[in-house]
């Protein structure tokens, strides 16, 4: 598939990343600590749906086949947050205190 290109309000070009919808998937950490399966690599955006706290969520991504516990660090996702990652080949994300939802873009 060709890339698709846009224009931002200063006439730059940019990449446009179309969401594949049929691909999302949630993962619930909001009772106990959840992890996704192994994704392929790509963009991905990852949306705070939940929190426990109406803070935010803590997640960690890691390659599974790579990183060990001791190697990996966690960031923190405010409440109703948007974000988009690039995930290298077998790549995990960990949720704990909340909800997301994992969107692959083309």
């Amino acid at each position: 598939m060709k890339p698709q290109i846009g224009k931002n309000s200063i006439g730059e070009s940019l990449p446009i990343l179309t969401p594949k919808t049929a691909s999302f998937f949630t993962v619930d950490g909001s009772i106990a600590h959840a992890e996704s399966a192994r994704l392929q690599a790509g963009n991905y955006r990852i949306a705070v749906r939940l929190s426990t706290d109406n803070l935010g969520v803590m997640i960690k991504i890691y390659n599974q086949t790579v990183d060990t516990a001791t190697t990996t660090t966690g960031m923190f996702l405010p409440h109703n947050s948007i974000e988009v990652f690039a995930l290298e080949e077998n790549s995990v994300i960990s949720v704990i205190d909340g909800v997301i939802n994992v969107t692959p873009l083309m």
